[in-house]
């Protein structure tokens, strides 16, 4: 892939909703904003939950904001792309 290709491929992601998992368990929604050859994601609009562990005692969730997820630590990423039927920035 040229990196022409690859410039039209990621800007027709631009903007939308993603669901990260991260190793530790923890999972953000937010929107994407760019990402680099680590696979490092950065994401606006970002809230995070806690691992189902601890989210069982109470609700943990926080805005964060604008965030960068360490490649390494993401285990999975769920595009989200009927947005239309989503709530702002968030994607079951």
């Amino acid at each position: 892939m040229s990196l022409i290709d690859a410039n039209s491929y990621f800007d027709e992601y631009f903007n939308f909703p993603l669901k990260i998992e991260i190793s530790d368990g923890r999972i953000v929604k937010g929107h994407l904003i760019c990402t680099d050859c680590n696979a490092n994601i950065v994401m606006k609009n970002c809230i995070e939950y806690p691992s189902p562990e601890e989210s069982q005692y109470e609700n943990l969730t926080r805005n964060i904001g604008l965030l960068m997820i360490p490649g390494k630590h993401i285990t999975k990423v769920l595009l989200c792309k009927n947005e239309a039927k989503l709530p702002e920035f968030l994607c079951d």
